[in-house]
């Protein structure tokens, strides 16, 4: 079943839907980059796991500000 259209004249409802869009989208980016890093910390080259931490440490960081924003 389909959702039903929002008010495309209401600006505020159209800000506030941009807005938890934007957030979405970079939530599954970071959550995206974690699932990477965590694949590449199980590398058996240390190198490559020193990189997926890294990685992972980046996408953390950006989770908890996001969920600061309010994701």
């Amino acid at each position: 079943m389909l959702r039903p259209l929002p008010d495309f004249d209401d600006a505020d409802r159209m800000a506030q839907v941009g807005r938890l869009f934007a957030l979405r989208e970079h939530w599954r980016d970071a959550m995206s980059q974690l699932r990477d890093a965590v694949t590449e910390m199980q590398s058996t080259n240390e190198q490559t796991k020193a990189f997926g931490l890294e990685r992972a440490s980046e996408a953390l960081d950006r989770l908890k500000a996001l969920k600061e924003l309010g994701a």
